[in-house]
């Protein structure tokens, strides 16, 4: 398993007044939970693309990543 650079922003999640909230960045102050950080975006994810002038034929790329994180709000 692969995970992106530390410098990456990951998810939080926070009580702000009162109400459950998801924030983006890195070392929000007030953040409850960040998920793992940066393992927070999982696994690399193999797309699969069509070759342009390729007559159909596929190249297989690794630039993502998947993870699924249950919602806690």
């Amino acid at each position: 398993m692969a995970n992106p650079p530390s410098s990456n922003p990951f998810f939080t999640n926070a009580d702000v007044r009162g109400t459950c909230t998801w924030q983006f960045g890195n070392d929000i102050p007030g953040n409850t939970r960040n998920f793992g950080r940066n393992a927070q975006y999982g696994s690399l994810l193999p797309l699969t693309y069509l070759r342009f002038g390729g007559g159909g034929s596929t190249n297989v790329r690794f630039n993502d990543f998947r993870n699924v994180i249950s919602n806690p709000c």
